[in-house]
């Protein structure tokens, strides 16, 4: 559920309905990290990639390119 609210600045007040109508309810993504390497609980990759965009209300009105230089993780 995406929540929009008021701006405190000097952006005008339709701004966030105006927002708010772009946002659809499903999501799409592909995450690709081509240097991933496991060792025991620790995870270790670079250079990751991270491409979505809404499926509505209208397909590719928003896009996300998200860019991963290192990333480090352990399972629990």
């Amino acid at each position: 559920m995406t929540v929009v609210t008021q701006p405190s600045s000097g952006i005008p007040d339709d701004y966030p309905k105006t927002r708010a109508d772009r946002f659809g309810p499903a999501y799409v993504a592909i995450h690709a990290a081509p240097l991933r390497f496991a060792f025991n609980r620790f995870t270790v990759s670079a250079l990751e990639l991270h491409w979505g965009t809404l499926l509505s209300p209208m397909p590719g009105s928003m896009l996300r390119l998200q860019l991963g230089l290192f990333r480090l993780g352990v399972v629990l």
